[in-house]
């Protein structure tokens, strides 16, 4: 690189330019700017760490695939994953999955609240991005298209056990009758956790409903109450108010 490219380079993370902004200006690839950043001010960018767990992934994964949504910014060039949930109702269940996340990942994540009921976790990670990539499908619209991209037989009873309870922790219902009910219009998902279930032995009963027209179909699955205490002992809750309401 010549001199006058690297002087530069300096000059404007002094003056505190960013990564990508000094990359697009200059025409240098970020990690070379990355480079000289690193002497001059130190390590920015958080290593992520891509657990091993079974347990982990299936469950953030699950929860991913139940209210979870991703974008790429151009201008910041950051991949975003977000967590939608209820501001109060999932307060509990949104520390939960912030530790999991930071304790596993090794990623922070913020919280935002966009409505008075309403709140999103984010983390900024092109690796976790990838990660999803790797197991579900979720393009061309994630909430039509998620589900496994693995056969379920090649994945292990820990793993999918915490993927369904990330999914009804973030996208299912406890009913005054203490049914669990899980309404997704991903019929792949749906059909995946069914499977699921038989594997584990929890009875349960699946349905369709459409209110408009213009609506997505509604693919429902309820268990009972009976099968729903094997539900619980079997692959359980991290959100404590949708046990507390079926105990």
């Amino acid at each position: 690189m010549q001199i006058e490219k690297r002087l530069e380079i300096i000059r404007l993370i002094n003056e505190g330019v960013s990564i990508p902004k000094i990359s697009k200006r200059l025409q240098i690839g970020k990690s070379t700017i990355y480079y000289h950043y690193k002497k001059i001010k130190g390590r920015k960018i958080q290593l992520i760490k891509i657990p091993n767990d079974p347990k982990v992934l299936g469950e953030f994964l699950g929860a991913f695939s139940g209210d979870g949504s991703f974008c790429y910014q151009r201008k910041t060039w950051h991949y975003t994953i977000r967590f939608h949930l209820h501001r109060f109702d999932d307060a509990q269940y949104a520390d939960y999955l912030t530790k999991l996340v930071e304790s596993n990942f090794g990623k922070k994540m913020s919280i935002s609240y966009v409505e008075p009921n309403a709140s999103i976790l984010k983390i900024h990670s092109k690796e976790i991005y990838k990660l999803i990539k790797e197991y579900l499908v979720i393009l061309p619209s994630k909430s039509l298209s998620v589900s496994l991209k693995k056969p379920l037989e090649d994945l292990s009873d820990e793993f999918l056990s915490s993927f369904v309870r990330g999914v009804v922790d973030t996208d299912g219902s406890v009913d005054k009758h203490g049914r669990i009910i899980l309404g997704l219009i991903s019929h792949d998902l749906i059909s995946q956790i069914s499977l699921i279930l038989e594997r584990f032995g929890i009875e349960h009963r699946c349905t369709v409903r459409k209110t408009k027209p213009e609506w997505h179909n509604l693919h429902i699955i309820t268990i009972n109450k009976e099968p729903s205490k094997i539900y619980l002992q079997k692959i359980g809750f991290s959100n404590k108010r949708k046990e507390k309401r079926m105990r």
